[in-house]
């Protein structure tokens, strides 16, 4: 069942990230993007199995979905407010400009950053919660 939700996760983030017009040419950005974001959910998925037990977990699926969820929403302030005060503290030191190719650059490293920090937080939830399990 495992393999199934790695290969639906897969598919979605890749058909997301594509572009979905024919015109459009990708950057080498684009690029970092579309891998990075597809590795930090697979590896992140698989880990996130792992640490609830493999194979001899309880309900993965249905801690996952609701820790993803929780540990989200926790981190979604973490997600505008980090990004707002970086561009804007280089916007006050050397005029940096949102219409910029760096910006572009900056938006998805913070974008990545904040899928692993996503990752991290749920890998540690899910371990919590499976060591708890284990003690009863």
């Amino acid at each position: 069942m495992f393999i199934y939700i790695i290969g639906y996760e897969s598919l979605l983030t890749l058909f997301y990230l594509l572009p979905s017009e024919e015109s459009v040419t990708l950057t080498l950005l684009d690029y970092v993007d579309t891998i990075g974001t597809f590795l930090i959910i697979t590896i992140g998925t698989y880990f996130l199995y792992r640490a609830n037990g493999g194979r001899q977990g309880e309900d993965f699926l249905g801690r996952y979905f609701s820790i993803v969820w929780v540990v989200g929403i926790r981190t979604l302030l973490l997600y505008f407010i980090v990004p707002l005060a970086i561009l804007g503290i280089l916007h006050l030191i050397t005029n940096y400009s949102m219409e910029s190719d760096s910006f572009d650059r900056v938006t998805t490293i913070l974008d990545l950053l904040y899928s692993l920090i996503l990752y991290f937080c749920a890998y540690r939830a899910i371990s919590e919660i499976h060591q708890k399990t284990l003690k009863v």
